[in-house]
């Protein structure tokens, strides 16, 4: 049997929003605030790229039934590095 959608499996380095709360001056604001910002990588399936982001699965059955997604903002992303581009297998036995 083989795969309802074959998707090529990706790593997606993209930036992460920061939350920073608490009362503080506008000098220590300044300072915190020039932090770096939170880069992530993430691996999955490529379900779907487009203008508004990318949206990676981290399962998919032989169904076609999909699991676990994460949508990327495209302002987030930084790159897209195919890992294993996807082709239909064919199922084997143990």
């Amino acid at each position: 049997m083989s795969w309802p959608k074959p998707m090529p499996i990706v790593e997606v380095e993209w930036i992460d929003s920061m939350e920073r709360a608490g009362w503080r001056s506008a000098d220590d604001w300044d300072r915190d605030l020039a932090l770096d910002t939170l880069s992530c990588r993430s691996t999955g399936y490529l379900y779907r790229e487009d203008d508004r982001g990318v949206v990676l699965m981290q399962s998919q059955a032989e169904t076609g039934a999909l699991a676990d997604a994460i949508e990327i903002p495209r302002m987030a992303v930084q790159s897209v590095r195919v890992l294993r581009h996807g082709k239909a297998r064919e199922r084997h036995s143990a």
